[in-house]
């Protein structure tokens, strides 16, 4: 068997092994969701997106200059990082171009951001995003459209809120979560789901 025909193999079974990866933890999240805890501790934005960016297959991920000013946020680790997670694999999957990963800090909170260069959500699909089994007509990706409600569900459980945002072009998911030593809940920034203009 050629070289080049056993790499191309092996990334794809890699990528069904991954999504198989994928559909397991969605299935084991949904079964935790009628009762759904955080575990929160301290954690280092900065050092979340690399981790994000490093466990990414498939797609180049960038991790933006100044997250290390974002600070420490308070956040379960690997709920974190399934959320983060599932954001690149989404951006990789309808999105193009290389993914960014931000982080800044905001009163209260901090804002973890993913965003691509596609075509973004269609306008009138954005008020259904985090809907458990939605998926925007005509997506050819394969998905079981449960994969942002748990988003949702997982960023809220950590005292946090997802949204998304038009970036033209492309789309940027923006996760805040309360930050570490900030009095109380962070005060929401805006509707748990927006679009800008």
């Amino acid at each position: 068997m050629p070289e080049q025909l056993r790499t191309a193999m092996l990334a794809r079974t890699r990528l069904a092994a991954d999504r198989v990866r994928e559909l397991v933890d969605e299935v084991l999240a949904m079964a935790r969701a009628g009762a759904l805890t955080a575990d929160v501790e301290p954690v280092r934005a900065a050092a979340a997106l690399e981790r994000a960016a490093a466990g990414a297959v498939g797609v180049r991920v960038e991790v933006l200059p100044g997250a290390e000013a974002a600070g420490t946020l308070l956040a379960d680790p690997s709920q974190l990082q399934q959320v983060l997670g599932n954001l690149v694999a989404n951006a990789a999957k309808h999105g193009g171009g290389p993914v960014e990963l931000g982080a800044r800090a905001v009163p209260g909170g901090v804002e973890l951001r993913v965003r691509d260069h596609g075509p973004g959500v269609p306008a009138a699909f954005v008020p259904h995003l985090f809907e458990r089994g939605s998926r925007a007509p005509g997506t050819a990706a394969e998905g079981t459209g449960l994969g942002l409600h748990i988003v949702r569900r997982l960023v809220a459980a950590a005292g946090g809120e997802v949204r998304y945002e038009d970036a033209a072009p492309g789309a940027r998911f923006v996760v805040r979560l309360p930050a570490a030593g900030a009095d109380g809940p962070a005060e929401p920034a805006a509707p748990a789901l927006r679009a800008s203009a």
